[in-house]
């Protein structure tokens, strides 16, 4: 529902300055400036619309944050621009949100934004992101440290720009910020130097230990996976998100949580090109009882759709990882959709 449309909007500052706050929907038809007034829509949608190419300056909104945001037209972003509830397409055909890398989806332990359904369920088509897309994935802090089972909407990253904020660790002390990213061990690395060649992080405490990241290697038999198992990887510099993979990855915190028993927060931030392709063909054999495959999308999949489209593929079920299941480092919960979404 539109509750306000306006042509070319320009917000001047001076003064008391101007004020304009959006709570509903606001479409805008042509140019847009702000020149030091305040255009607050942290808690609204805006909308561009129209045949011309739009443009969004830079230092537009407040904040430079937007809850949701329509395109119905061809859109450039010129600044950084952080969403905090829904991208979307209107009931348009072949416009592009030409990112140039300003965007970012935001998460938080309250919200995680998304990318709506691009074809409006079919209806549109030809409708695309360009540009690198910073994809935020807030982990909450639990009682201990837990495995999580995780994945990444972009492509042509690997795991340690994704989640290692593009670093390793070679256990000095203080050369590590807090708040993004967490330390990735590898399989009985033994010293810093043979770690960080393969993008690990390392410290003295774990150079025999076990790896913090595992890659799941399907059962040989389909009637039970019985020898279906979490692997070590070999590096994280060429392992990525290519074919949508999922992996399982050990979450102490942020970079500064290493050793111990201390428990943190963190933010994941992939940045790529988002994958929005219209349909994946993933490989599915059929000689194992389970396939691990990753949410190749920055938003949540409807399973009863996917099993729609692939009934006489796969079952009408799924097993997922729940990372707070019980005391310790989570565990499998097994869901049966009976009604709409799952």
């Amino acid at each position: 529902v539109i509750t306000g449309e306006v042509r070319n909007l320009s917000i001047q500052g001076g003064g008391f300055g101007a004020f304009l706050t959006v709570q509903g929907r606001l479409r805008i038809f042509g140019t847009v400036t702000n020149s030091g007034g305040v255009f607050d829509a942290t808690a609204g949608t805006i909308e561009f619309s129209g045949n011309a190419t739009q443009t969004i300056p830079a230092e537009l909104f407040s904040a430079n944050t937007v809850q949701n945001l329509v395109i119905s037209s061809n859109v450039n972003l010129l600044g950084p621009l952080d969403l905090t509830g829904a991208l979307s397409f209107g009931n348009v055909n072949s416009k592009t949100f030409a990112t140039n890398d300003h965007l970012t989806l935001k998460s938080s332990e309250t919200l995680t934004a998304r990318v709506a359904d691009i074809t409006n369920n079919s209806v549109n088509s030809g409708n695309a992101i360009t540009g690198n897309v910073m994809v935020e994935r807030f982990i909450p802090k639990h009682s201990s440290r837990r495995w999580r089972l995780v994945t990444a909407p972009v492509k042509g990253v690997s795991i340690n720009q994704a989640w290692q904020e593009g670093r390793t660790w070679n256990g000095n002390p203080y050369t590590e910020t807090g708040q993004y990213g967490t330390l990735i061990t590898g399989q009985a690395q033994g010293t810093a130097a043979n770690a960080n060649a393969k993008g690990f992080d390392f410290w003295t405490a774990i150079a025999g230990a076990g790896a913090s990241v595992r890659k799941y290697v399907g059962s040989s038999s389909v009637s039970s996976n019985i020898d279906a198992a979490f692997f070590p990887l070999d590096n994280t510099t060429t392992a990525s998100f290519t074919n949508h993979e999922a992996y399982l990855l050990f979450v102490r915190g942020d970079r500064t949580v290493s050793s111990g028993y201390t428990v943190g927060s963190t933010l994941l931030r992939p940045k790529g090109p988002l994958k929005q392709e219209t349909a994946y063909a993933i490989p599915v054999s059929v000689s194992q009882s389970h396939t691990l495959i990753g949410n190749p999308y920055a938003s949540p999949l409807n399973f009863q759709k996917l099993y729609a489209d692939n009934s006489d593929k796969i079952q009408p079920w799924y097993w997922t990882w729940q990372a707070s299941l019980g005391s310790g480092v989570g565990g499998y919960v097994l869901m049966l959709p009976n009604g709409e979404g799952g």
